[in-house]
């Protein structure tokens, strides 16, 4: 299994996965490793958000029997509780990634990712379509 890290003083360790995931969607430009030491960066963009794939790995790393519905469960229980995030393509790392959007009302995908690349497989195999798919079905 692939593992993505990071740092306890960047984001302590938590109880609840879903404490470790709105930190990781609402605290933009967390830095992470591709050692349990920390040394190696794996992503280091300030302005980056992340892929819902790779939100899962980092979440695997930490709560290592988290499934992907599972994921999505929670990133739809924030998306209701908080109303500023959306799913979004990203055109430059060609993947699907959740996106923090302050004070803006939200819906799980914007018009403008579902008019235009709606059925586009990410690098990571995975569409819009299939994470609604997904987010439908909980």
């Amino acid at each position: 299994m692939e593992k993505i890290y990071i740092k306890e003083n960047d984001i302590p360790l938590c109880k609840y996965r879903k404490t470790l995931i709105k930190a990781l969607i609402m605290q933009k430009g967390v830095i992470t490793y591709s050692d349990p030491e920390c040394t190696v960066v794996q992503c280091s963009n300030k302005a980056a958000y992340r892929s819902i794939s790779e939100l899962h790995t980092i979440v695997r790393t930490r709560f290592k029997f988290t499934s992907l519905e599972a994921l999505i469960k929670i990133i739809k229980e924030i998306i209701e509780e908080e109303q500023c995030i959306a799913v979004v393509w990203c055109t430059q790392i060609n993947k699907v990634v959740v996106k923090y959007m302050k004070n803006v009302s939200s819906e799980y995908i914007t018009s403008y990712s579902r008019d235009r690349f709606y059925t586009i497989k990410g690098v990571d195999g995975y569409s819009l379509e299939d994470y609604e798919k997904l987010y439908n079905n909980l």
